[in-house]
C-alpha cells in the first residue's frame, strides 16, 4: 500500500516535481494511553445522509489492539465510532459502531505499514453508499450492510448522537500521530461508486461551508479551523509536533 515517508517527506505514490506543496503546519501526536483523547463540543452528529471523514495517520506502535479515530468514549447513545481491527494476519479492518446499538459496518483492507504517514477516507453519499479508502485505494471487502459489491454497500444508520472524542472509544484509543481531519456532514467529498480516488497532497485541507464541523490541521491541539467546536486537550496529553506530518 503507497505511503508518505514519516522522515523525509517523499511519496510512495509519485507525484510531479512541478507540484507546488503547501506544507502543513504539523500533526498531533496521541501517545498509546487511554487517557490521551480530545474532546469536541457540541460535537459531530453525522445523521444518515452524505458524509465525508478523512484524515492522515500515523501509527507507531501496532495494530494488535483497536485503533480509534472518532469515538463515542463519552456516552453519546447513536453516535458513530470509527476503529481499526485485525481480523486476520495481514488484513485490517476498518469498523463503525453506532453506540448503544445499532449495528456495524466493515471494510477490509491490507494491513497499512507502521511508522508511514497514510491518507484515510470514509464517505457515503445522498443515496447511503458508502466505503473507505486508504491511499486512494477502495475497500477489498465490506459487511454490516446491504446491497453489499467488492469494497461498497448501502449502510442505512442513522448516527443520530453526537461523537464527542477525537482517538478514543469505549474499546480503544489512537496511537501515533493525526492530521488535515476533516469532517463533513450533509455533502460527500469523495465519490463511494469510484474504484480510487485521488489523495489530497498538495495542501492543507480547506472549509466546505456548510459542511465542515471539524478541521485540525495540526497547528495547535485544541483548533478547530471549521470555528464549529469548542475542542478540550483530556490531561493536557495530547502534543503537537511540527516536524513529524505527511507534507
Amino acid at each position: 500500500m503507497p505511503f508518505i515517508s514519516a522522515t523525509n517527506g517523499s511519496f510512495g505514490f509519485g507525484r510531479s516535481v512541478a507540484n507546488i506543496i503547501t506544507p502543513l503546519a504539523g500533526s498531533l501526536f496521541f501517545n498509546n494511553n487511554t487517557n490521551t483523547y480530545l474532546t469536541v463540543s457540541p460535537g459531530v452528529t453525522i445523521g444518515s445522509g452524505a458524509y465525508t471523514i478523512e484524515t492522515w495517520f500515523y501509527n507507531n506502535v501496532g495494530w494488535a489492539s483497536q485503533r480509534c479515530l472518532l469515538g463515542g468514549f463519552t456516552a453519546s447513545t447513536g453516535a458513530m465510532s470509527i476503529f481499526f481491527t485485525i481480523p486476520s494476519a495481514g488484513v485490517i479492518t476498518v469498523t463503525t459502531d453506532k453506540y448503544g446499538g445499532g449495528g456495524q459496518r466493515s471494510y477490509s483492507f491490507p494491513t497499512p505499514s507502521l511508522n508511514a504517514w497514510h491518507h484515510f477516507a470514509m464517505t457515503r453519499n445522498s443515496s447511503q453508499l458508502e466505503t473507505v479508502f486508504i491511499d486512494g485505494v477502495k475497500s477489498t471487502g465490506a459487511s454490516g450492510g446491504t446491497s453489499v459489491s467488492g469494497g461498497q454497500q448501502v449502510n442505512n444508520l442513522d448516527y443520530n448522537g453526537a461523537s464527542l472524542d477525537i482517538a478514543k472509544f469505549y474499546g480503544g484509543f489512537w496511537s501515533g500521530y493525526l492530521t488535515n481531519m476533516r469532517i463533513n456532514i450533509g455533502s460527500n467529498v469523495y465519490n463511494p461508486a469510484a474504484a480510487s480516488i485521488t489523495v489530497p497532497n498538495t495542501a492543507p485541507l480547506a472549509v466546505i461551508s456548510p459542511y465542515t464541523k471539524y478541521l485540525m490541521l495540526g497547528a495547535t491541539v485544541t483548533s478547530d479551523a471549521s470555528s464549529t467546536q469548542t475542542v478540550t486537550n483530556n490531561a493536557n496529553s495530547v502534543t503537537q509536533s511540527s516536524v513529524v506530518k505527511p507534507f
